[in-house]
């Protein structure tokens, strides 16, 4: 009897290992992360998590530029969910090349693909790059409505020191409207990031603090288009896109973001730009001087 229950604990133990084994593989359980690497920058992914891409690092500084990029979508003005929340398709997610990356979601309904690649401008450069392309696709049914929304809370520096701006862009004359936004900006101090974005052009956009514009995502609603925030000093603020499509058929395809790219980059201040003028006036001053 002793040995029969012995067995037992053991074939149990056993077939746990085993479900935990399957847990971490790629398209089960909660948790797959993806790393990308490429000319000193380093970027990681959880696939399965609503922070989407979690961690940025450019030219191997051990500090982290980015809490979370993500992206959502609502459906016929409901509540937005995170597109993780589709759920990963099997077999996508995948890396290749060591700074791509591509991964489908689908519920049947609606299906939304991604892909990123990264690209590190090398060692001692103090910038990188980031390509991305989001297609969403509406398998099913027709919708009244379908936004997406892109949630960035960069923290740069990790100082919660930072100022944003989002960029309108603008039709042609007579009037010149301003028909969508193409381009975000953060600063802290001599760090820089910046976005440009392709056409389709947000149809609306939000900057404040992270929690007021996560939350303002979540709701499914327009965004407040507040274009600017910030330097508040302790205070971590985000941004957010939102693309809006009405009526949109059965079977039709939607691209956003495409041609999308976001940079980080050391950049010089004024008052380091205004001592290397001094220094090349200096040096200037000085060959004349020997010149004659």
């Amino acid at each position: 009897m002793k040995i029969q229950q012995k067995n037992f604990l053991r074939d149990t133990r056993q077939a746990w290992l085993s479900v935990a084994a399957l847990l971490l593989l790629p398209g089960f359980g909660i948790a797959q992360a993806a790393t990308l690497s490429n000319g000193g920058s380093t970027m990681t992914v959880d696939l399965n998590g609503s922070d989407g891409i979690n961690s940025w690092t450019v030219d191997t500084s051990p500090v982290n530029q980015l809490d979370s990029e993500w992206f959502y979508y609502s459906i016929n003005g409901g509540a937005a969910q995170p597109i993780n929340a589709l759920g990963l398709v099997n077999g996508t997610g995948t890396v290749t090349g060591g700074n791509s990356l591509n991964a489908t979601y689908s519920n049947g309904q609606l299906s939304v693909q991604i892909g990123f690649t990264l690209q590190g401008s090398g060692s001692g450069s103090g910038s990188a790059g980031l390509t991305a392309n989001i297609l969403t696709v509406s398998s099913s049914t027709a919708l009244t409505s379908l936004n997406v929304y892109e949630y960035a809370n960069f923290n740069l520096l990790q100082t919660s020191d930072n100022s944003i701006g989002i960029s309108p862009a603008y039709g042609g004359p007579p009037t010149f409207p301003i028909v969508g936004y193409n381009g975000v900006s953060q600063m802290n101090g001599s760090t820089a990031l910046t976005e440009a974005i392709g056409t389709p052009y947000a149809d609306y956009a939000e900057a404040g603090t992270y929690s007021t514009v996560l939350s303002d995502v979540a709701t499914g609603h327009n965004l407040n288009d507040v274009l600017s925030t910030g330097p508040n000093s302790g205070v971590n603020v985000a941004w957010a896109l939102e693309w809006s499509y009405q009526g949109v058929a059965a079977n039709s395809m939607e691209t956003v973001l495409s041609g999308q790219t976001l940079s980080i980059a050391n950049v010089p201040e004024p008052s380091t730009m205004a001592l290397v003028g001094l220094g090349l006036g200096a040096v200037g001053f000085i060959r004349r001087r020997k010149a004659s």
